[in-house]
């Protein structure tokens, strides 16, 4: 069934099968390419409708010691699939809530990780601090 506004979470380099982003994250069972699947899905079934869905593609998932939100300031918001990092699931989750009511995020997919430690999602990375 549709819903006024979908928010489905996805995965960098979903579109980057030669990255080692998606390598490492496809050993599991292929899911990448499911992922993307899933993404065309959603755009195929929205299109020319009323009803609104965005998609984040976060870094990789990580849950700092202490457990709290960095907040906007920290996050970086790009398109295109071509940078990746990793952010915490609390700072995802309040971005994909704000996502179910913000007008400019309608009909967007992005990605979505913290501005330091961000990189290319193909070719060599640089080193982490």
């Amino acid at each position: 069934a549709k819903v006024p506004r979908l928010v489905v979470i996805s995965s960098t380099a979903v579109t980057r099968p030669q990255s080692l982003g998606y390598k490492f994250t496809d050993v599991y069972g292929k899911i990448m390419g499911e992922k993307k699947l899933g993404e065309d899905g959603v755009y195929a079934t929205y299109a020319g409708s009323d009803l609104a869905y965005t998609i984040i593609r976060p870094g990789g998932l990580e849950e700092p010691k202490e457990n709290v939100v960095q907040g906007p300031g920290a996050l970086e918001i790009s398109q295109g699939d071509a940078l990746a990092g990793i952010i915490s699931r609390k700072d995802l989750a309040e971005v994909a809530v704000e996502a179910c009511a913000s007008p400019a995020l309608r009909d967007a997919t992005f990605e979505l990780y913290y501005t330091k430690g961000a990189q290319p999602c193909e070719g060599k990375f640089k080193k982490l601090q």
